[in-house]
C-alpha cells in the first residue's frame, strides 16, 4: 500500500461521504487517480460504496491499529512485549514475516497485519483476509526442552483468545478441538477464529514456536469460506487495538506457565470452554474414524474420547471433528 492509499484510507475512516473532488485535492491528485486507487483498496477486501452526487464512503468505519497505542494498553497491565512489535499494511503472512525474522529476535516478538494475501489456517486451507476489519496475529515464543514441550501450544493459545474476548463480554465462545474458537449457541455454533502453530528446531534441544491467530471482527460475506462463521460485528463498540492487546497480554501471561509447566495447569479452563464437552462426536483422518463422547483433553493435549470399546485418546491434528446426533460405534 502506498501512501497515498493509506492517506485516502484515513480520509475515508470515519464512514462519513467524502467527495471525489474533496479526496483528489487533498491528496494532490487527479479524481480519475482518486477511482483507480479506490479499486485498489476494494481489491483488499475494502467495502467502499460510490453514492450518487455525493461522493465514496466506507460501509463502516475503520480502525487501523496503532503501535504505539497496542503497546501502551499492554503496559497498563504491568507487562512488557519481550520482542518487537511489527506492524503490516498488507503481507502474504504474518506467521511467515515473524519466521523469517533474525533468530535472535523472533521469541517475544509480534507481527500484526491488517491484511493476508497468503493467510493459511490448518491443514493448508486458506485464511480469508479482508483489509482493517479481523485481526492477524502471530507470535514468537522459545522452548528450550524439545518440540515434546510444545504439546497443547494451540490448545493454550485458544484459552488466552477465549480469555480475552470475555473480558470485552463476548461470553458466548467455545474451543473446538484442536484449534478453533467458536461462537453462538450449543446449537447453532460458527467459527469466530483459529490458532496455526509452527515449530521449528531440535526435537531434544531449543525451538521456536510461531502462534498464529486469526478472529473475525467484521467478516464481509464470502464464497471462499467454505464452512460456518461468525464474528463480531454485533460488538460495534469493540476496539480492535484494544482486544489485540488483551490477546497479546493474556499469551504474555500464560506462556511462561505453560513453558515451565505444560498445558497442565490449563486443563480445567480449556474443559470449560470445550464447546463438545460430554457430546457424541466423529473424528476422521488419514488413519483415524472413531466416533464417541468427547470427555477432555489429557496433558499433552489429546482428545479423551470414550465408546463401548473403551477410552481413546487422540492427538493427531491431522483429524476432524464434527458433533453427531447417533449412537457410538463400537
Amino acid at each position: 500500500m502506498n501512501p497515498q492509499q493509506l492517506q485516502l484510507l484515513q480520509l475515508l475512516a470515519s464512514a462519513n461521504t467524502v467527495s471525489g473532488q474533496q479526496l483528489g485535492e487533498v491528496l494532490g491528485i487527479s479524481r480519475n487517480a482518486v477511482w483507480k486507487h479506490l479499486q485498489k483498496l476494494r481489491k483488499l477486501g475494502l467495502e467502499i460504496k460510490a453514492v450518487s452526487g455525493s461522493g465514496y464512503q466506507l460501509l463502516s468505519p475503520l480502525e487501523l491499529f496503532d503501535k504505539d497505542r497496542i503497546l501502551a494498553l499492554i503496559a497498563q497491565n504491568s507487562l512488557q512485549l519481550p520482542g518487537q512489535l511489527i506492524l503490516k499494511m498488507t503481507t502474504e503472512s504474518s506467521n511467515d514475516d515473524l519466521n523469517n525474522l533474525p533468530h535472535d529476535q523472533h521469541h517475544g516478538s509480534v507481527v500484526i497485519a491488517e491484511h493476508q494475501s497468503a493467510g493459511r489456517g490448518r491443514r493448508g486451507r486458506t485464511w480469508v483476509s479482508p483489509f482493517g476489519r479481523n485481526i492477524y496475529l502471530s507470535m514468537g515464543w522459545e522452548f528450550q526442552h524439545g518440540i515434546n514441550q510444545v504439546a497443547g501450544l494451540s490448545l493454550l493459545t485458544g484459552v488466552a483468545v477465549v480469555k480475552a474476548l470475555r473480558t470485552f463480554q463476548v461470553k458466548d465462545t467455545q474451543l473446538k478441538w484442536p484449534n478453533d474458537i467458536l461462537r453462538g449457541s450449543d446449537t447453532a455454533l460458527a467459527k469466530l477464529g483459529g490458532c496455526l502453530v509452527e515449530v521449528n528446531g531440535d526435537i531434544a534441544g531449543p525451538c521456536q514456536a510461531t502462534i498464529g491467530i486469526g478472529l473475525n471482527l467484521r467478516l464481509a460475506d464470502s464464497s471462499q469460506i467454505d464452512q460456518s462463521w461468525v464474528d463480531l460485528r454485533d460488538h460495534e463498540s469493540l476496539s480492535r487495538n484494544a482486544l489485540v492487546a488483551e490477546v497479546i497480554s493474556q499469551l504474555l501471561q500464560l506462556l511462561p506457565v505453560f513453558s515451565a509447566q505444560g498445558l497442565q495447569p490449563f486443563i480445567h479452563d480449556w474443559n470449560k470452554y470445550h464447546a463438545y464437552a460430554g457430546k457424541l462426536v466423529q473424528l476422521t483422518g488419514p488413519e483415524t474414524n472413531i466416533s464417541g463422547i468427547a470427555t477432555g483433553i489429557d496433558e499433552q493435549g489429546g482428545l479423551l474420547v470414550s465408546n463401548k470399546t473403551g477410552q481413546t485418546t487422540i492427538h493427531s491434528g491431522e483429524v476432524s471433528l464434527f458433533p453427531i446426533n447417533t449412537h457410538p460405534q463400537d
